[in-house]
């Protein structure tokens, strides 16, 4: 990923790292397959999914007369604090059908990411798609959907906040909702990109017709114990400072603890600690970021322990270690019965 990648912030190591990776993994992608993108909260994946999906498109004036090579929706757990398939297959069907253009632009590094989904939101909302809600079957949506996606040649679809399929009612599964996601996809013959934390591990786990269709990016946060990461991460203060009035250039730097221990190596809770110390800056109506601005800023320990406690969960899911050697795989072919 180049610097006129459209990473509207600090295009660090991680960011191009992850960019490379999952769009690597989506063009590599047959239809019918789910790709993953996971990563903490605050990683930033809605900034790649703004920078890929111009790529992934092309120009649109390469496209032939009709066609939509993508579309992007976000999950909604808006039915009583659960997710609902029916308002889901509405902004599918939607943004098929009344595509926004706006993500074709990447340069503009000051577009918000939820600017698109904040559109949609008010659209879905109006008078004439609450007629369509109030009037139409899921199945019957989903299969008008499918019909015009199949007509359009839709290639990609991007499901962002995909850990909301977790959140069901009481009688309900989430496996019943992504079965429903493999047979639409096999149905339009495109892929779907599932932008989540570690949090979806059930959408797949135990799941084999999910499982096996499925590809995995895993964006992980910097860890200070490695030399490479450590660095990388003091780039990263810097990158942040040169856009804050600080006391000392190097103020970030030099408070290198403090930022890892409130962000725990992501990037998103990491400059939120100056973002509050430039707004206690702002009310003291000092002239910059001193020290004691950030010691100020930064968690309690009960909230640390809440955002380190979530990334050593997904850090444990990413770590977990791939089938290899030939102990290994004899001990478990011997365990699952089918060994000598």
């Amino acid at each position: 990923m180049d610097s006129n990648s459209g990473i509207p912030f600090v295009n660090h190591s991680r960011m191009r790292t992850a960019y490379s990776e999952l769009l690597n993994a989506i063009q590599g992608a047959r239809p019918g397959t789910f790709v993953w993108a996971l990563a903490p909260s605050g990683s930033g994946k809605s900034e790649i999914r703004q920078a890929i999906l111009p790529v992934l498109a092309g120009k649109q004036s390469l496209w032939p007369a009709g066609t939509l090579p993508l579309i992007s929706v976000r999950a909604m757990a808006n039915d009583r604090g659960k997710f609902n398939s029916k308002d889901l297959t509405l902004r599918l069907h939607h943004a098929v059908v009344e595509p926004d253009f706006g993500w074709l632009e990447n340069k503009d590094r000051s577009v918000s990411t939820d600017a698109h989904h904040v559109q949609a939101e008010a659209e879905v909302n109006n008078q004439l798609w609450k007629r369509v809600r109030a009037t139409q079957s899921q199945p019957r949506l989903q299969h008008s959907f499918e019909s015009v996606a199949k007509q359009r040649q839709l290639k990609y679809i991007f499901l962002e906040e995909a850990a909301t399929l977790t959140m069901v009612h009481l009688h309900q599964t989430s496996y019943g909702y992504m079965s429903n996601l493999v047979r639409l996809i096999e149905e339009i013959g495109c892929v779907i990109v599932m932008l989540a934390t570690h949090t979806a591990e059930s959408l797949w786990a135990g799941h084999p017709d999910v499982w096996n269709r499925s590809r995995f990016v895993y964006i992980r946060p910097y860890n200070l114990k490695n030399s490479q990461d450590e660095r990388d991460f003091v780039a990263v203060l810097k990158g942040i400072g040169q856009s804050f009035n600080l006391s000392d250039p190097k103020l970030l730097v030099k408070n290198t603890d403090l930022m890892y221990a409130n962000g725990a190596g992501v990037f998103g809770p990491t400059i939120d600690v100056v973002h509050r110390a430039e707004l206690r800056r702002k009310n003291e109506g000092a002239n910059s970021i001193t020290e004691a601005h950030l010691h100020a800023s930064s968690s309690s320990e009960k909230e640390l322990g809440t955002v380190w406690s979530s990334v050593l969960a997904f850090n444990k899911l990413a770590d977990q270690r791939p089938l290899n050697g030939e102990k290994r795989i004899a001990d478990f072919l011997k365990r699952m019965g089918t060994g000598e």
